[in-house]
């Protein structure tokens, strides 16, 4: 890769945040419908639309079917409504012949050839040019729309890291005006891996609903047992199964834990029968503790799932961007045991337990701190608010758009 390659450099065509209503296109995923079926790209956005809807700017949000309706937020168009001509049959099974076609063209998502054209078109009928162009994770598109919007100003938003099979992704850097993160871990990891000079990725930590997850107004009586939730898609990167050891080997000298598990299997870079034994193994060692799966929920039963528990578990062995299940734990007024990988550091700050994985004790001795002293749980629970509070939405919704974060209130 080449050394500190510039970003937007002599680009500033769009208004600047809060210069006025701005037309603002969102794209995401092939892989990433904009509902409560998508990911937390999809709840990043829907709370960010919010927000610029509020400033008073126009939102459209071009995205792929999912198995939910739309979120209200934004006007939304649903990808795909046309469909490309067929994979021919044959010797290769049509999924084998799809990656090999990718791979061949450089894409990084089957099926991308077909998402692009049906962007193309998207941003073709919009009754007015967008002002900016927003990629999520995408490396490969916002050169793909230079012709269509030349005058728009073009962000990429990463939250993940993201790498590209394009054999030349400095092009796509080069050409976009910003490039945000979701954490200062994923920002410093894209500027070493692409060559960027340092500062260029700014980062835009994501926000939390403060109304949605907010704690139980009335506390239920000091005493055990200690209630302990891990919420969030089944993965052995997620780290769930040394919670439910470490759970058994409490209970086994006599600490009082209950634990509940909830979240649907989506295991990335898995076959899917290593997955389902995983999930399989997982839930065994789960019933044999005592504890609970209740299975995926609803998104909109997470905060009763999270208002009911007094301590979330987020014990990542990968390294995780950001991680927004951890701050609306927080918000929820749980007390955060987290691994003290990746960008869980930036979210926990002082209030959360970070401990070492490499520690086989490290997860048991915190979760027994928090179950044998009441006051400590309470002040680290009043500790994971305080810390949520200081995540708006308000301030990745500016910093996307070049302004600077809005101030939260006091």
């Amino acid at each position: 890769m080449a050394a500190d390659a510039a970003v937007g450099a002599g680009r500033e065509r769009a208004r600047p945040y809060g210069g006025g209503r701005l037309q603002i296109c969102v794209v995401l995923l092939p892989i990433e419908p904009y509902s409560p079926s998508g990911g937390a790209i999809a709840t990043v956005v829907r709370y960010v639309t919010r927000e610029w809807e509020r400033a008073g700017h126009a939102v459209t949000v071009l995205a792929p079917r999912g198995e939910a309706a739309p979120y209200a937020e934004g006007r939304s168009v649903v990808l795909g409504s046309r469909r490309g001509p067929r994979l021919p049959r044959g010797p290769l099974l049509p999924r084998d012949l799809s990656t090999r076609i990718t791979r061949q063209a450089h894409w990084d998502w089957p099926g991308y050839r077909r998402h692009l054209a049906a962007v193309q078109r998207a941003v073709r009928s919009l009754d007015q040019a967008p002002d900016v162009l927003i990629a999520h994770n995408d490396l490969q598109l916002l050169p793909e729309l230079a012709t269509l919007a030349p005058e728009a100003q073009t962000v990429l938003w990463l939250h993940n890291e993201v790498r590209t099979a394009r054999p030349d992704p400095l092009r796509a850097l080069e050409g976009t005006d910003r490039i945000v993160a979701v954490s200062d871990y994923i920002a410093r990891w894209t500027e070493r891996h692409y060559g960027l000079a340092a500062g260029t990725v700014r980062t835009a930590y994501n926000g939390v609903d403060l109304e949605r997850f907010r704690p139980e107004p009335r506390c239920r009586l000091p005493g055990p047992p200690l209630r302990v939730v891990c919420h969030g898609r089944i993965d052995p990167g997620k780290g769930y199964h040394l919670v439910v050891d470490a759970v058994g080997r409490l209970r086994a000298r006599g600490v009082a834990v209950d634990l509940t598990l909830a979240g649907g299997l989506q295991a990335f870079g898995l076959a899917p029968a290593a997955a389902e034994a995983y999930r399989d193994r997982l839930l065994a060692s789960l019933e044999r503790v005592g504890g609970t799966y209740l299975g995926r929920i609803d998104p909109d039963e997470v905060p009763d799932l999270l208002r009911a528990a007094d301590v979330a578990c987020a014990p990542s062995l990968h390294r995780e961007p950001f991680c927004l299940s951890a701050l609306e734990a927080m918000a929820s007024g749980c007390a955060l045991v987290a691994s003290d990988r990746g960008g869980l550091p930036e979210v926990c700050g002082d209030a959360g337990i970070l401990v070492d994985l490499d520690d086989p004790g490290a997860l048991d001795d915190a979760l027994a701190a928090l179950a044998g002293d009441r006051a400590f749980l309470a002040e680290r629970r009043q500790a994971a608010r305080d810390r949520a509070e200081r995540f708006p939405w308000s301030a990745p919704a500016a910093v996307a758009l070049g302004g600077r974060p809005v101030p939260h209130r006091p």
